[in-house]
């Protein structure tokens, strides 16, 4: 890393590190640019949902055909990560928020090309709540 002076330089603005799933008030899911390139989700086309109200999971199936039903087109933008439409997904299990939510994804330890979303632990964009009042 680069000084100038005692102050050290970062440079490294364009990657996103720290992962993080959105879910909006207006009914989209998205995973940030440090996500895509983690899960490698580049790969795939589409994404099945599903819910385990047990649990508070949701997890998120990735396709790279459209080979079953209820599949939902993965909408990429280049720098920005990719978000999909998940309105009636969300409404259905009356887990729609108020206002936009943030969670960070893991990868399913049992299930092939499946991230999941824990909703009982919500972030702030990937940073935990209490690094935020710690500050």
């Amino acid at each position: 890393m680069a000084k100038l002076a005692n102050f050290e330089i970062f440079e490294d603005t364009g990657k996103k590190s720290t992962l993080f799933a959105s879910i909006s008030s207006t009914g989209r899911i998205a995973l940030n640019e440090g996500a895509v390139r983690q899960f490698e989700l580049t790969k795939f086309k589409y994404v099945l949902q599903m819910y385990d109200r047990e649990k508070k999971l949701i997890g998120l199936q990735f396709f790279d055909e459209k080979t079953r039903k209820g599949l939902v087109k993965l909408q990429f933008r280049t720098g920005a990560g990719v978000f999909f439409r998940a309105v009636n997904f969300l409404k259905e299990f009356a887990i729609l928020p108020a206002s936009a939510l943030f969670y960070i994804p893991r990868r399913s330890e049992d299930l092939q090309n499946v991230l999941v979303i824990d909703l009982k632990h919500e972030t702030e964009r990937g940073y935990a709540k209490k690094n935020k009042k710690q500050n």
